[in-house]
């Protein structure tokens, strides 16, 4: 009876989750485009400096479970016989060309190291992967992330504009005086009537 073997890049859970025992970073060989091997050594100094444990996993996943389903399955199996086990696990999302983490019995800003990671190199999972360990490494995830807020936070709306005032009275041209003008016209006024007046009594 013939002995059925997984296709050799499509590696069991078990083997994933003991290959990250060894330094914490596992790639999926058919996927060694997405991480090089020099941005696999600096994941792998990031994962070993940080303080507390961080599990990256590159893999494809099949039958339509998205990664995050992915990294429960390698933590459920990590744990044998074990009732917690803290980790953090990082793993990447192909068709969005971004990371995914889950936390189990850990709490740490993870999520924040990624959303910055997702920022500086969108669409590279192996840049993001490079940031987002090295972040937690310094722990300064949480720091990184409160920049990115204050560059990307929506500015505070003006107050609405006020309407335009009524145009301040402007004064009367060079040379014309309105009060002058008035005077003027009632002494024109009183002239012709007394001329009149004075014509008149002529010519009784």
């Amino acid at each position: 009876m013939p002995v059925l073997t997984p296709p050799p890049d499509r590696p069991t859970a078990e083997v994933i989750a003991r290959a990250l025992e060894v330094d914490g970073v596992y790639v999926q060989s058919s996927l060694e485009e997405q991480v090089g091997s020099r941005q696999e050594s600096r994941i792998e100094d990031a994962v070993a400096a940080t303080p507390y444990p961080v599990k990256v996993a590159v893999v494809r996943s099949h039958a339509g479970a998205d990664a995050g389903a992915v990294l429960a399955q390698l933590h459920r199996v990590a744990l044998r016989d074990l009732t917690v086990d803290p980790a953090v696990y990082l793993g990447v999302d192909l068709v969005a060309g971004s990371l995914t983490a889950r936390q189990f019995d850990i709490t740490t800003p993870a999520g924040q190291a990624i959303a910055v990671a997702s920022d500086r190199a969108p669409g590279d999972v192996g840049r993001q992967l490079v940031i987002a360990t090295t972040l937690l490494a310094d722990s300064r995830a949480q720091q990184a992330y409160d920049r990115l807020l204050e560059v990307t936070e929506t500015p505070v709306r003006s107050a609405p504009a006020q309407p335009p005032a009524d145009p301040a009275p402007q004064p009367a041209p060079s040379g014309f005086d309105l009060p002058a003008v008035l005077i003027t016209l009632v002494v024109l006024t009183a002239a012709l009537v007394s001329a009149r007046w004075s014509r008149q009594r002529a010519g009784e």
